[in-house]
């Protein structure tokens, strides 16, 4: 009985941790959590799962600083956008094509005016899960 209590604990808390874990290991996840973040006008989630090129040259020409400055302006310019709608009712992600490290999620916006949006978010698969591209 003692070994069957055990084996039990430890999977729940496999179970525990690799759900800790999962968002970021599914791109339709991210891609939903990045809309999210951006109707919360989150720059400091959207900054986490941002996908940052290991290309030096692009990393030494951006600041963290002028990084964010750019960051609030499209998160603002797109809040304005769904603000004009009325809010945003829901977000689903309808398809994830994945290829070469790659992904691309297409979202279907439904906006509280009754209008809807079908938006792509492009994803890059690093060692800390998938991170989005801005473009």
């Amino acid at each position: 009985m003692k070994k069957w209590v055990a084996t039990f604990l430890i999977f729940i808390f496999a179970v525990m941790i690799n759900g800790c874990n999962n968002s970021n290991s599914d791109p339709g996840a991210v891609a939903k959590e990045f809309y999210a973040a951006v109707i919360n006008k989150d720059s400091d989630k959207i900054f986490k799962i941002m996908y940052i090129s290991d290309d030096k040259t692009t990393n030494s020409l951006m600041s963290k600083s002028y990084m964010d400055s750019k960051l609030n302006m499209i998160i603002n310019n797109a809040a304005s956008r769904m603000e004009a709608r009325g809010g945003v009712k829901s977000v689903d992600v309808t398809d994830v094509e994945i290829k070469d490290g790659n992904a691309i999620a297409t979202m279907n916006v439904v906006y509280n005016n009754g209008t809807k949006q079908t938006d792509y978010v492009v994803l890059h698969k690093t060692d800390d899960g998938w991170k989005v591209v801005l473009r």
